[in-house]
């Protein structure tokens, strides 16, 4: 599994220290989206981060995002170095946005304080100087590793669910089979016990069992009636 980390750092270099710091945990491919466009399409897990600007994400950031196709199954998680601290509305929410759209699952933010000389900054020789510091730092190596661990698990649990749906698919295939064949045993069955009942047309029926009886009575009774008629016939015949 591959992982890079993205960034863009501009003024004083508060973000590319962030950035440094994470790649080297991660064991990261670390990437400037500055002067090129980095192409990520190799990668597993994908960090992002830069300082805010005007309540977001510097917009190289942004428009690399937005030129990434349409991913599912990889992980990402931001970072960010800005003058204030995270209030609402929420520094990340325009990038978080963007990656969700993409099909991104986002695994972790991380966020601190900048050394920041903006516009009326510069006067009063700007503010949260030597920051990112020590501190800051270590808080990114301990965000690092929950990141790394958290996408182990991640990895772990999705293998296990790959493993689970295709065990489903293939028990539901082996159904779907034993109920193709049950329909085809029935099918024939239905077509033998069919033509078994078929009976040919030019073959006269016989009558049924009732009737032949029925028509043996008739036959005995008329040949009763011939016997007594002949008998009559003869008793004349003999008297005269």
């Amino acid at each position: 599994m591959k992982t890079a980390v993205v960034y863009a750092s501009i003024h004083h270099k508060n973000t590319e220290k962030i950035a440094k710091e994470i790649a080297k945990t991660l064991k990261a491919d670390l990437k400037n989206a500055i002067n090129t466009t980095p192409q990520l399409n190799d990668y597993d897990l994908i960090g992002f981060g830069s300082g805010i600007f005007f309540w977001k994400h510097h917009k190289k950031i942004l428009e690399l995002v937005d030129s990434l196709e349409n991913t599912e199954g990889k992980s990402a998680f931001i970072f960010s170095t800005s003058g204030l601290n995270r209030i609402r509305p929420d520094f990340h929410n325009a990038l978080r946005t963007k990656l969700r759209e993409k099909g991104f699952h986002i695994i972790g933010e991380f966020s601190c304080k900048g050394f920041d000389t903006f516009s009326f900054l510069k006067i009063i020789g700007g503010i949260n100087k030597f920051r990112p510091d020590d501190i800051d730092l270590d808080n990114v190596k301990h965000f690092s590793k929950r990141i790394l661990d958290h996408w182990k698990t991640e990895i772990e649990i999705s293998s296990s669910e790959r493993k689970y749906q295709s065990k489903i698919k293939k028990e539901q295939e082996e159904k779907q089979e034993r109920k193709q064949i049950i329909n085809k045993t029935k099918k024939t069955q239905k077509t033998k016990t069919t033509k078994k009942k078929k009976i040919n047309p030019q073959i006269k029926r016989k009558p049924p069992l009732k009737q032949k009886n029925k028509v043996k009575r008739k036959k005995s009774k008329s040949k009763k009636t011939t016997n007594s008629k002949a008998k009559k016939k003869s008793k004349t015949k003999s008297k005269k």
